[in-house]
């Protein structure tokens, strides 16, 4: 239980010192870009791809027009 416990700290640290290089204008400028999207297109290969269908899924669910690629 104590390595879950370890690993878990060790992802939110990441993702917490990721925060540091976002570009706040970049993301509002993507999400306008896909609210505004007739149709969303997504590709990758391996984990990417998996990645890839994972948005869409979640673009689907917010009532876009998303496909996997």
């Amino acid at each position: 239980m104590e390595i879950m416990k370890t690993s878990i700290r060790a992802i939110l640290d990441n993702i917490e010192s990721a925060q540091e290089f976002l570009d706040k204008q970049a993301i509002e400028d993507f999400e306008d870009i896909i609210i505004n999207s007739k149709n969303i297109f997504v590709t990758g290969a391996g984990r990417s791809g998996l990645a890839a269908k994972a948005f869409a899924m979640r673009l689907m669910h917010l009532g876009l027009s998303a496909y996997v690629v």
